[in-house]
């Protein structure tokens, strides 16, 4: 009877441990069948992986998802954009009160006793600002030779357009990606002054030229990197 216990307890003991080595192997399971959903659910949408990654299973645009819960508009909670009053405005306009609009007593030479003040935030009259550069030419009473003051070095043309109109130009289309034809036409809205295509192309030549060795840096600078980021595509290259 004795022996027939120590066998009951001995498989007891066997059970009991299997079961614990079970619920482990069951809860490690567990974690990695967690972690393939997640990693499953995962796309170019929702993580910072590319769209490459997304292969034949395309997310759907935003447009067509259910929509969230969350309301339109700023958040309860989100600090937000107030236009601030500056302390000196370009301009004041000052509303006077000559006379009261309820006995029509002449009020012109009353004191003021007080000043709301309102700021209104606006565009400048859009238009180029011609500058005239003009260089004087003398004759030298001592040689007799005559002698001319020298332009700046920017001003090489008896007209041209300046270096931050160029510049505008130039972000227009390395930036915003406008088309030439697009950017004349802009030029002649905003500012009455159609731009030829010609013009612009060199303006984009000349900013090309001066950020040229920058370039060359920055690409050097990639190429002696121990580390390049770039897109974690799943295309090979060849």
């Amino acid at each position: 009877m004795w022996h027939k216990r120590e066998m009951n307890s001995t498989r007891e003991a066997e059970l009991l441990a299997i079961i614990r080595k079970q619920r482990q192997i069951i809860e490690r399971l567990s974690v990695e069948i967690a972690e393939l959903k997640g990693q499953l659910a995962k796309n170019s949408n929702n993580s910072s992986k590319p769209p490459s990654s997304d292969g034949l299973k395309k997310p759907a645009p935003k447009s067509q998802r259910e929509k969230g819960e969350r309301k339109s508009g700023g958040q309860p909670g989100h600090k937000g954009e107030t236009l601030e009053a500056v302390a000196e405005p370009d301009a004041v306009v000052l509303h006077t009160v000559d006379s009261c609009p309820h006995c029509q007593h002449d009020l012109s030479q009353t004191a003021v006793e007080a000043v709301s003040k309102r700021q209104v935030f606006e565009l400048p009259p859009l238009r180029l600002q011609v500058t005239e550069h003009q260089a004087e030419s003398k004759r030298c009473p001592c040689c007799r030779r005559q002698v001319s003051a020298a332009f700046p070095d920017a001003v090489q043309q008896p007209t041209q357009y300046g270096g931050r109109f160029k510049a505008l130009l130039v972000y227009l289309n390395a930036y915003q990606l406008l088309p030439l034809r697009r950017i004349a036409e802009l030029t002649q809205d905003w500012f009455g002054q159609r731009v030829s295509e010609a013009t612009l192309q060199r303006a984009l030549k000349q900013a090309a030229g001066a950020v040229a060795g920058a370039l060359d840096e920055v690409e050097q600078g990639l190429v002696n990197a121990a580390v390049a980021h770039a897109d974690a595509s799943n295309l090979s290259l060849s």
